[in-house]
């Protein structure tokens, strides 16, 4: 949202986004069977893309 609103919703947002979506939805069947050292990669992955989303709003 705050993307949108800065009108900053292309580029590193964008591509931020989509990772931080895609390890969300790769995250949940992985919880659910109880992986635990994956998951913890797939959360990092997803944390790195909310980065990627939070760079161009600082920058």
């Amino acid at each position: 949202m705050a993307l949108v609103v800065a009108g900053k919703t292309g580029g590193l947002g964008a591509t931020g986004a989509w990772i931080w979506l895609a390890a969300r939805v790769i995250y949940f069947p992985i919880y659910a069977t109880g992986v635990p050292v994956v998951r913890t990669l797939v959360w990092l992955v997803s944390i790195a893309g909310l980065l990627l989303m939070l760079i161009p709003l600082v920058f």
